[in-house]
C-alpha cells in the first residue's frame, strides 16, 4: 500500500508508530467521513486500504468520543472529535477531525485533518489562546513533529476549553476550525484506563 509506505517519514520517534497511525487515520476517515474521498484523486483513493469492520463505539464525553477496534489481533484505541466552528464550508472539503491515539509503551499521538489537502510547504497551526504548536502535514493529515510536542499538546488540551486548527490548503486558501475541549479530560482518562 503505497500511501501507508509514504507515511514512514519525518523523525525517528515517529517511524515505529506511523504505520499504526496511518491505518487508524484512514480507518477513521473511511468510517466517519464518507465525503472525504471527494478531496482526493482517484489515484489517491485507490491506495486507501479497505477499512476493517470490527470498530466499536465505546462511549461519549460531551464533545469527545472513545473508539476501540483491532488490527491483526492488536487493540487500537483513540478518542475523536469534530469542530464546533468551521470555515470555508462553501468549498469542497471532507469532514475535519482531531484524534488522540493510545500508543502502547510510548507517548500518545495526535492526528488531525481539516478536510483539505494541505499545502506541503506550510505548517498547520494548533493554538490554545496565545500558546501555539506547529504540525507537519502530508496530504490531508497532520501530526506533531515529535513525541514531546504530542505530550505538550495533550497537556494543553486537558487544561483548555477549546483549541483552533489553522493553515493553508494546497490552493493557498486559509482555513480555521475551532474544537471544543469539553469532555476531553474525561475521555482521555477513560482511554488510558481501557487501553492499557
Amino acid at each position: 500500500m503505497a500511501l501507508i509506505n509514504i507515511f514512514y517519514k519525518k523523525t525517528p520517534s515517529i517511524l515505529a508508530k506511523t504505520g499504526y497511525l496511518a491505518f487508524l487515520t484512514l480507518f477513521f476517515i473511511l468510517n466517519i467521513s464518507n465525503s472525504y474521498a471527494q478531496i482526493l484523486s482517484k489515484e489517491d483513493v485507490a491506495q486507501i486500504p479497505i477499512q476493517p469492520q470490527d470498530s466499536n463505539l465505546r462511549t461519549s464525553f460531551w464533545d469527545w468520543t472513545l473508539f476501540k477496534t483491532s488490527r491483526k489481533g492488536r487493540q487500537v484505541c483513540y478518542i475523536a472529535s469534530t469542530p464546533i466552528i468551521r470555515t470555508q464550508d462553501h468549498l469542497l472539503r471532507g469532514e475535519p477531525y482531531f484524534l488522540v491515539t493510545n500508543i502502547p509503551n510510548d507517548a500518545d499521538e495526535i492526528t488531525t485533518s481539516s478536510g483539505f489537502i494541505y499545502k506541503a510547504t506550510s505548517d498547520v497551526e494548533i493554538s490554545f489562546g496565545s500558546k501555539k504548536f506547529y504540525l507537519f502535514p502530508y496530504m490531508a493529515v497532520a501530526w506533531a513533529d515529535n513525541s514531546n510536542d504530542d505530550i505538550d499538546i495533550i497537556k494543553e488540551m486537558q487544561k483548555s476549553d477549546e483549541m483552533t486548527i489553522s493553515g493553508l490548503t494546497r490552493d493557498n486558501i486559509t482555513f480555521q476550525d475551532t474544537y471544543s475541549l469539553i469532555g476531553f479530560s474525561k475521555a482521555y482518562f477513560r482511554l488510558k484506563e481501557e487501553c492499557k
